[in-house]
């Protein structure tokens, strides 16, 4: 039930990326690439009002989320830090935050390509750690100790992320079988992107 809930979720975000593209030229939200997904607020406050339609139900980290109090101003606390309180990408990782230019769709009648857009992340590594570039997954800190990530960090059963596709479909993805890379799941031809297989903590946000 929790999964088909978070695949609600991003169907629901899906559709309102084609609402925001619809009036801008064909282009997804972004805001300069380098890891900035500020323009997930403009998508929350114009397009999804509810927040919670970007934390994903399985996800443990959504309790993030619950210190927000009717009298707190939810607009000043959301964020969009990768895996911060209060943020936008607590749950979900966003394509556009790290491709150079924005996503766009196809003028008809071209096809829409295969390019992930949003999907369940499995959270950020802290910065300085010397993250492994094969799936055996294992690095160490610089204390020495072991660091990592197993399937046991997704928000899903078995291991994995929905994904949320440019055409608005939702799949399953198994970690790391089905991955392009460890925050990754499809790697899209003809999109120029940088940082989005190894993500690191942003300032403010809080380690799992």
């Amino acid at each position: 039930a929790r999964r088909a809930s978070c695949v609600n979720n991003l169907m629901q975000i899906g559709m309102a990326m084609h609402m925001y593209a619809s009036e801008h030229s064909g282009a997804l939200p972004w805001s300069g690439g380098r890891g900035n997904a500020e323009c997930l607020l403009t998508l929350h406050n114009h397009y999804i009002p509810d927040y919670k339609s970007f934390l994903c139900p399985s996800d443990p980290e959504s309790g993030k989320h619950k210190a927000i109090s009717a009298q707190e101003d939810e607009k000043t606390l959301l964020n969009t830090r990768l895996n911060g309180n209060h943020s936008l990408r607590v749950s979900y990782e966003y394509f556009g935050a790290y491709t150079l230019s924005p996503i766009t769709l196809p003028e008809y009648p071209q096809g829409i390509p295969r390019v992930p857009v949003v999907w369940d992340h499995a959270g950020a590594f802290p910065e300085g750690l010397e993250v492994p570039e094969d799936f055996g997954l294992h690095s160490t800190d610089k204390n020495g100790f072991s660091k990592y990530i197993s399937i046991s960090v997704f928000n899903h059963i078995p291991g994995g992320s929905n994904v949320l596709w440019l055409d608005g479909s939702v799949t399953f993805h198994r970690f790391p079988r089905d991955f392009a890379d460890i925050n990754l799941p499809y790697r899209p031809e003809g999109i120029a992107f940088e940082g989005v297989t190894r993500p690191v903590f942003q300032k403010e946000s809080v380690p799992y």
